[in-house]
């Protein structure tokens, strides 16, 4: 409950950290929400199906994080649209605690919302899946996938053309295609986890291993270790690709293709 409010965690560094709220709960404290997740956690222990062997309480609250795609630089009418949203769909009854982290460089804002685990109402029941257009089982990071595109459509209902908002997904499949070119696939996740600041972009790649062989203003071309060619950026994209990298992204080393050998056969190469 401390952390989602700590400016001064280095994950928070640069950040503006709004006051966290919280809902379905005795007062606005944090001790209030606190209160009414243990109370929750008791009337689970007392209840049928925790008698007939449900599962022990392994923790007071889940947590959930919404993030908006990088631009979106949320107004106070359009976090208060996308609290209530996302609020009323997965506590409902239940006790939560939410508070807004935005980075104003990039534009992107997170919303992370805690919420009471012991209740009746989470996980989401099955319902709540079909609502969405699901089949099948309950799926809960689908679900919230389906909210995330009403809220990104409902936003850009009210902004000018140049101000509206791609959904995650269709983010992701830029990123993927743009990927799958010749150019190094990985490079924006590499230089994403040295956290450098725009004009460091140079020095973050030599600092990677990688040779720059030429740049200007607006390009910079990269070899890579292995690499017969180097490969030119547009370091305008560049940045924004960085900045688009989720904070949690993994980052494989990246090593040359080996050629395929010669295939062979019973009498030997062919």
């Amino acid at each position: 409950m401390a952390y989602i409010v700590d400016p001064n965690v280095q994950e928070h560094v640069g950040l503006v950290i709004y006051e966290a709220k919280n809902s379905n709960c005795a007062g606005p404290d944090p001790e209030h929400f606190k209160a009414a997740c243990l109370k929750a956690d008791e009337e689970y222990q007392k209840s049928p199906q925790r008698r007939k062997g449900g599962k022990p309480s392994t923790r007071l609250f889940e947590e959930l994080i919404y993030s908006t795609p990088v631009g979106a630089h949320l107004n106070a009418l359009e976090r208060t649209s996308i609290e209530s949203t996302l609020v009323n769909t997965f506590s409902r009854h239940a006790a939560c605690r939410f508070a807004w982290h935005a980075n104003e460089t990039t534009g992107r804002c997170d919303l992370h919302v805690l919420i009471a685990s012991k209740n009746e109402d989470w996980p989401p029941v099955l319902t709540l899946w079909a609502e969405f257009g699901g089949t099948g089982k309950p799926h809960i990071y689908a679900t919230i996938n389906r909210v995330s595109d009403a809220i990104i459509q409902e936003l850009n209902k009210t902004r000018k053309p140049s101000d509206r908002l791609k959904s995650a997904q269709t983010v992701h499949r830029e990123n993927v295609i743009a990927a799958t070119g010749k150019k190094h696939p990985r490079l924006a996740k590499e230089l994403a986890s040295l956290s450098l600041a725009p004009e460091q972009l140079a020095e973050g790649i030599k600092k990677l291993g990688y040779e720059i062989t030429r740049q200007n203003e607006s390009t910079i071309s990269v070899k890579f270790t292995g690499a017969k060619k180097a490969n030119k950026y547009n370091k305008s994209k560049l940045l924004k690709d960085i900045a688009s990298v989720p904070l949690d992204s993994p980052v494989k080393e990246w090593k040359p293709k080996k050629k395929k050998k010669d295939k062979e056969d019973k009498d030997g190469p062919v």
